[in-house]
Formats: structure tokens, C-alpha cells, sequence
């Protein structure tokens, strides 16, 4: 509809208005707030709802997992949420990884990962009359909100 100069999406939308281009990758990884949790989805187990490609993968690579007793849709109170109840849940790599480094959170071995792009997608007619857009686009591509991914790869 023309109303959104610039949107981050996690599928690149194209057409005659706009583009997209990658801005990071990212992985979903299993995360406990104890170090003894297991890969199972058992009782402590919450479900962080990363969209429609994040549940399709987590059905392929769970075909029998019930359903969750706790659904989140946000991975920063999902976050908070597994903290607070020493549960855990799927969440974003470069958003726990200070945690996993201090030890607050635990990566769960064993269990799948999924894959996750941020793409950022533009309207060219409202940036490119924008000064400042390309130098900011490239302060973060180079790592400014990649930096805590490589961390908890680390």
C-alpha cells in the first residue's frame, strides 16, 4: 500500500515499491535456564512462536512433540519467561547469547537448530532521500547486532 518506508521481516518481500536485502542471519537454538535439561520437549518445555517457517521446521523436526502447556509470540518475554520458571524454549541466538556466556542460560546439546534471516525490506522512493540511511544500514551489517551471535558461537 506505499505506508512503510522501511520494515525488518524474516521473508524478503520484492515488488515495483520495494526491496530487500539480507540484514543478519541468525539461529534458533534450545536454550535452558538449568544446566541438566534435556533435548525432550517435556513438562518444561515453552513454545516461542518464530512464525510460519519456524513452525513448520519445529514439526518436521518434532513430528510427536505435543502441544506446549505455555505458547510465547515474543522472544524477549519468552526470554524472561525462561529465566523466571527455569524452563526452556527456541530462542534467537544473538539474543541470548550474553546470557549464555554469563551462565544464566545453557545452550541444550543435542537438539536441532534453525536457521533464521532478518531481511530488511525498503521502499527506494522514501530512503534514498535520506542522508544518513546507507552509512546506518552499514553500521549494523558490519556487525554491530551480529556481534552477540558470534559470542555464543564462541
Amino acid at each position: 500500500m506505499g505506508l512503510i518506508d522501511i520494515a525488518f521481516c524474516y521473508v524478503p518481500h520484492t515488488g515495483e515499491e520495494y526491496t530487500s536485502r539480507l540484514l543478519l542471519e541468525d539461529e534458533l537454538i534450545l536454550v535452558s535456564a538449568r544446566v541438566d535439561q534435556s533435548a525432550a520437549l517435556d513438562s518444561a518445555y515453552i513454545y516461542v512462536d518464530h512464525g510460519d517457517q519456524f513452525r513448520r521446521q519445529h514439526a518436521e523436526a518434532f513430528p510427536d512433540a505435543r502441544p506446549a502447556q505455555v505458547t510465547i509470540a515474543a522472544s524477549d518475554w519468552a526470554t524472561e519467561y525462561v529465566l523466571r520458571t527455569q524452563s526452556k524454549g527456541y530462542l534467537p541466538a544473538r539474543i541470548v547469547g550474553p546470557l549464555l556466556a554469563t551462565g544464566r542460560l545453557h545452550r541444550i546439546e543435542g537438539a536441532p537448530s534453525f536457521p533464521r534471516r532478518v531481511y530488511l525490506v525498503e521502499s527506494a522512493r522514501a530512503t534514498r532521500s535520506w542522508p544518513w540511511y546507507e552509512a546506518a544500514i552499514a553500521a549494523i551489517t558490519r556487525g554491530v547486532m551480529c556481534e552477540p551471535l558470534r559470542a555464543a558461537r564462541a
